[in-house]
């Protein structure tokens, strides 16, 4: 049997008894290797010590992102205070009733002025 089958089988859902059973290999024992002399176990190595995890560094994008839109709402307000303060009004001149007069008779008359 192949491995893509195995996986078939497997993934199909059947146990390795089902899967023995159906390969005919559940009452054949598997041939046994002879048992090798045993060796001297080495010594244990200790396990090193995990790192320790560094501190989480605060996220300084949000905190320089409020600083930004403060700095910019605070610059727009100063901005538009300048314009209102420095805006001027067009003077407003005078009109006699000849100049009333000669607008309403010829529209396009701006006077002597």
């Amino acid at each position: 049997m192949t491995y893509q089958e195995l996986m078939k089988l497997v993934n199909a859902g059947f146990t390795k008894q089902e899967i023995l059973a159906i390969t005919g290999q559940l009452n054949a024992e598997p041939a046994k290797a002879p048992d090798p002399e045993p060796a001297k176990a080495p010594d244990p190595v200790p396990d090193p010590e995990p790192e320790k995890a560094p501190d989480p560094v605060p996220d300084a994008t949000q905190s320089a992102l409020d600083q930004l839109t403060a700095q910019v709402t605070k610059l727009t307000s100063l901005v538009q205070r300048s314009n209102i303060l420095y805006s001027e009004q067009p003077e407003l001149q005078q009109q006699t009733a000849e100049d009333i007069i000669a607008s309403i008779i010829y529209p396009s008359f701006k006077g002597d002025k």
